[in-house]
This record gives structure tokens, sequence and C-alpha cells, in this order.
């Protein structure tokens, strides 16, 4: 604001002081008090407005123009003075009572807080009660000093109606500069209507006929009625139109009790009257504004939330749809066992569709990873609900007509029930079966290193300690036996080097099988030489197949070297090779007479670690193992059984059709019909393995 406009101000408020001066003086009655006063709200908004702008130049604009009214309307000097100055004490204790009871009140008007609030209105309905109070207690002061007495009826008066004065300037002035801003100030504002025009002419059509019934044609006695017309709008229609309805015909009654015209004109005296007709004006307007505020305080309510609602809503679809982009299968569960929420990516993992969940849930975490059955309190499930955190614990999934899956499943506890107390678990579960696999592999290829490797380092300490000895003996060994020595321990060493080459291969690539063509009767018979137990080893027509050469190799390589450790003392040991077509497939039989397999571990033979005679033979446990995990990584399996032909075992390689690049002649001839016996073809006779070996 500028000077100019300032100064122009300035005089518009000290021009307004004088004219409701005079007005209120206009009312004053045979005690020489005014009986209505409405000067004192006015300039609790002009203080309001101002805010810490405000000075002595404001408190002259209101104090002068005061004091000449008074004495305009023939109060003494000394009386016109005190007046001027008492004015002002009401507007500064109410401004300074709302700045800290109601201080959002005293903001400014673009960030001024909004009187429709239940807090807000108490805080300055609290402030304009202290600001009476206190120009009470300095007209109490005047009065003692200038040694009159007040008697209680206009006491009384001068708080009802400078208390209303106020109360109906203050409110109608925020709530027009509020509607002013457009619904811009701080808190439950804005417009808020919910009656029709229609209907608003109805309510001021009956508060009109219910005033000029009541205070032009006095037909009726009462005027409460017009508090019916003062809630209807509270609750249907802006504030605005509720403190401008009160001001309106707030005024009105007012004028006509004190013309004497209604029921309060009866009431006593002037001041009795004046005073009664204040005091319902307030009450109407106080309820009016209650009611307003309760229900502005009700829509702001219902607003947020509303807009919490939109907000959840909005995070719940976010979150749905973070919980659907999962590659993770994602559940809740309860105590009941039941599948409370799920998310698409276990629907997946299960193979069925949602109204099966449950029916899947028992078979989805009951399985060790050994296939063993875990117990009821064992389940991941069960003891998130128990409280337990669970976290990437790995189980095994088994589910009728499908292959078994390694799940990694965390699980944790989730509040329980609100209504039913039920408790609640949340379970992520991640299909970890390659993983797993792969982790499998890597074990496996370090026991494949470690165990592989013994086999020709064996032959290479044996035969070098055979010559030793020899020679350590005779001090003269023959060149043809020191040569067959030397030839087996350098056949050891280049199986080792072979050995060796293909594990640094499989160490710096994925553990996938290289898949070359591979004629099985050739590894065999390389790997019967390089045992130097050809002479023992029979091999009949076999397929050539389409497999990583070097697994196959070891694969043979393990067979054989278990065939052969397993020897009966004092039996000619025999191994015969043979295939036939069965099971979908071609299966490859390495039969040998020795000690046969353990009667009931024809299955757990396989098993990492485990010795069929631990007591007779020394080993790892490890051989069969590798082996079934090599045909394994072909899509085929081995399986033991006994010999049909008498002691010893037959070791069976299984291998799909698609595996198979080509047959025997009597295999491929009758391919379609049901298998023949195979003719061995012996292969050609080996040197003799040395006794001591």
């Amino acid at each position: 604001m500028t000077r100019r406009r300032e100064a122009l101000a300035l005089a518009a408020l000290a021009l307004l002081t004088f004219a409701l001066s005079l007005l209120a003086r206009s009312t004053a009655s045979d005690t020489d008090h005014a009986l209505v006063w409405p000067l004192a709200g006015f300039v609790v908004l002009w203080l309001l407005h101002r805010g810490p702008r405000a000075g002595v130049v404001d408190a002259v604009a209101v104090a002068v123009p005061a004091g000449a009214a008074l004495a305009w309307t023939g109060l003494g000097a000394v009386e016109s003075a005190l007046g001027g100055v008492a004015v002002l004490v009401q507007p500064l204790v109410t401004v300074a009572l709302v700045r800290r009871l109601a201080p959002g009140l005293a903001r400014p008007r673009g960030e001024r807080e909004s009187i429709a609030s239940l807090s807000v209105l108490a805080g300055l309905a609290l402030a304009l009660v202290g600001g009476v109070l206190a120009t009470a207690a300095v007209l109490v002061l005047l009065e003692v000093v200038g040694g009159a007495g007040l008697s209680w009826s206009v006491g009384l008066l001068w708080v009802v109606r400078d208390l209303t004065g106020a109360f109906v300037a203050v409110s109608v002035g925020m709530v027009a500069s509020q509607h002013r801003t457009g619904g811009r100030a701080r808190g439950p504002a804005g417009r808020l209507h919910r009656g029709t025009r229609l209907e608003l002419v109805g309510v001021l059509g009956l508060s009109t006929a219910i005033f000029a019934t009541t205070f032009v044609y006095e037909g009726l006695p009462l005027s409460f009625p017009l508090l019916i017309a003062t809630g209807w709008l509270g609750l249907r229609f802006d504030m605005l139109v509720t403190t401008a309805h009160t001001a309106v015909f707030g005024a009105a009654i007012t004028a006509a009790t004190l013309f004497g015209q209604g029921p309060f004109a009866d009431a006593g005296t002037p001041v009795e009257s004046a005073s009664f007709v204040q005091f319902f004006v307030l009450l109407m307007g106080a309820a009016g504004l209650v009611v307003s505020a309760e229900r502005a305080q009700v829509h702001v309510l219902n607003e947020e939330l509303r807009q919490a609602a939109a907000a959840n809503r909005d995070q719940a679809d976010l979150l749905q749809e973070m919980i659907d982009a999962m590659t993770e299968g994602v559940m809740v569960v309860d105590d009941a066992g039941e599948v409370l929420a799920s998310n698409p990516a276990l629907d997946r993992l299960l193979g069925v569709g949602a109204g099966r969940r449950t029916e899947r849930l028992q078979g989805l975490m009951a399985f060790r990873l050994d296939g063993t059955r875990m117990l009821e309190d064992e389940r991941p499930s069960r003891r998130a609900l128990a409280g337990e955190r669970v976290v990437r614990e790995q189980v095994l999934y088994r589910a009728e007509g499908r292959p078994d899956r390694v799940l990694a499943a965390t699980a944790l506890p989730l509040p329980d029930h609100d209504r039913t107390g039920r408790r609640r678990a949340m379970i992520l579960i991640e299909d970890v079966t390659v993983e797993h696999d792969r982790r499998a592999d890597l074990v496996t290829f370090a026991q494949m290193v470690a165990h592989d490797l013994r086999n020709p380092l064996s032959g290479i300490l044996g035969w070098t300690g055979l010559a030793a000895r020899r020679l350590e003996e005779t001090q003269e060994v023959p060149s043809a036996e020191l040569g067959g020595y030397l030839r087996r321990t350098g056949d050891a060493a280049r199986r080792m080097d072979d050995l060796i080459e293909h594990l640094l291969d499989r160490a710096t690539r994925d553990v996938e099988p290289h898949d070359e063509e591979v004629d099985l009767g050739e590894v065999l018979l390389r790997v019967a030489r390089e045992r130097g137990v050809g002479s023992l080893v029979e091999v009949a027509s076999v397929p050539v197949l389409r497999a990583d050469p070097g697994m196959l190799h070891q694969l043979v390589d393990n067979l054989l070297a278990n065939a052969v450790k397993f020897a009966r003392p004092g039996v000619a040991h025999a191994i015969h090779c043979t295939s036939r077509m069965a099971d979908g497939g071609v299966v490859v039989s390495i039969t040998d007479n020795g000690r046969g397999v353990p009667a009931g571990q024809h299955e757990q033979i396989f098993a990492e670690g485990h010795r069929g005679h631990p007591s007779l033979v020394d080993g790892t446990g490890l051989g069969l193992s590798v082996c079934r995990r090599i045909a394994g990584r072909h899509g085929g399996t081995i399986r033991a059984v006994d010999n049909p032909d008498g002691p010893g075992a037959v070791l069976e390689i299984v291998m799909p059709m698609e595996r198979v690049i080509s047959l025997p002649q009597r295999h491929a001839d009758h391919a379609a019909s049901s298998p023949a016996e195979t003719t061995h073809i012996v292969a050609p006779s080996m040197e003799r393995e040395n006794p001591g070996r």
C-alpha cells in the first residue's frame, strides 16, 4: 500500500469510527449509555488486517474520532477523552488474545486460517470475551474514580452489546474476506453449497415471514423460530450465507426492538430490552457459526477420507502392479491354511488356476531337499505363523504330473487379522531349480576332480612302484617287462593329462554338455585299455551317441573301475558290455561277476558318499553318484540290478532316443520289434594285467 492509499485508508477508518460512534450514541437511553456498539468489531478487523504495521497513527485514527463523536452528543471533554481512549481497549486486547489463542487468524489474508473450524472459532470467542471483559474493567474503574455506581443491568448491557457487536462484525468480516480469496484460506474453508437457489429463497422467505410476523405485525410472540432458519442455512449453505443472514436479521430485530416492536420490547426497561435482543442475536449468530463450522469440519474430514481412500487405492494398485510384475511367487496365508492373496507368478509356479491354490499349498512346502516329508511345525509357513522369520530356505516342491522343483521360501509373519484374530504370514517363493542344479554341478565337478584324478595317479604310482620293487629284487629287469611298466605308466600319465585338460575346459565354460558324435564302443575299448583290463572286458555292439566326449569317458571309466574294484577273490573276473532297445531309448548294460550290490541298496549306491562294501574295499563313495549326474545331464539315468546269470551286478545306462545317432545293425533292423539277444563281440586281446595290480 502506498502512502497515499494508506492515508486514505486511515481517513476512511476515522470517518467510519466517527459515524459508528454517532450511530451508537443515537441509541442512548435515559441512562446516557448507548444500547448498541458495533464499533469494536470493525476496529478488530482493521487491526488484524494491518498486522504489524498498526501503530500510533491507527490508534489516533480510532480514539480521536470516537472522542469527538462522544463530545458531539453532549458528553463533557474529560468523559469524551476517556471514552475515546476506552474505545481502543477492547480491540487491542481482543487482537492480542487472537494472536495467542487463534494465531491463524492473525496471518496475512492470503495465508489466514478459516474460522470454519471449531477450534479456531473457540479461540476467537475467548478472545472476544476477553476484550469485552477488559473494557468492562476499564469502565468500572472509570465509574469508581468518577464516584458513580453501575447497576447490574447497565453492566450486563455493556458486556452483551460489545460482545454482540464485535462478534457479528468480526465473523462477517472474516467470512467475507475468506470468501473473497476463493477458499484459499488455510483450514476447512472453501464454498460448500448443497442447497439449491430455490431452497435458499425459501429459507430467506421463511426468515422474512417469521420476522414480519414477530416484529412488525406482532402476531407471533416468539422470535426463536428464526434459529430454525439459521440452523437450516448452516447445514445446507456456505458460512457466508449464514453470517450474512445473522447480520441482516440481527440488525433488523435489534432496530425493531429499539423502536418498541416485537417480544423483546416488552422485556422491561430499554436497557434490559436491548440486552435481551442482543443476547438473542449473539445466540443466533453463534448457533449458525457452530453449525456451519461443524458441517465444514465434517466436509473436510469426508474430503480427507476420500483423498486418503483414493491415495490408498492408488497405493494398493501400484503395490498390486509391482507384486504382479514380480517373477517370484507371493502369497499371504493364515493359520487355517487358506491362501488369502497371491500373485500371477505363484499361479504359474504352481501350474494351476487361482481356484486350486489352497489345494497345492500342502505340496508347496512339504518336502525337504532329500525328498523326505517335513513335519508340520518344520514348514516355513508354519514357522512364520509362529512368529519366526524364515529367509530363503530351500524346499522341494512335488506335484502330480510335474517334475520336482527346488524352491527358495522366505516366510515373514504379518500382524494378526483385526476382526478374526487369525495369524497371517507372507511367503515369497522363488524357483531356484536351475540355480540348485548348477550348484550341484559345481559340487559334482569338485568331486570329479578329486575322484577321477586318483585313478590315473594310482596307476602311475602302482606301475612305478612295481618297477622299483623289481629293480630292488633282481637289480636287472628285462627290457620287455620294463617297457610294459613304462608303457602303462605313460598311458596313466596321458590319461591324467587328458582328464586335467577336460576338467580345465569344464571349469571355463557352462556345465551343459558339449555334444559331439561319440562311438560308445570305442570309448569302452579305450577306457579298458587305459585301465589295463582289456582282456577282462567284452564289448557287444553298442550305439553311437550325441554326447559330451569327456563326460562320457568319465562315466565309462568310473563304471569299469567300479566293476573291477568289486571282483571276488579267487574268481576270474569278467565284464560284458551290451545294449538293447528299451524304455523308449537305448539301454547300455555293463555286467560283471563280482560281489554284486548289497541287498536293498540298489538305489542307495547312487547317493553321494554311500559305499556298498565299506569294510572290504576302500573308496570315496562318489563314483556312481558322479555317473548318475553325468547321465542326467544327457537326459538319461543309471540304475543297478542283480546279474540274472549268477553273482555280480548289472549297471544300466539309459539314454533317450534323441541322443542316439546310430544303432548297431541288428538293433536298427529290429527297432520296432521286441529286443533280441545280442551276440558278444569280443574286443581284441589286450596285454594281460600284472597279477599284482
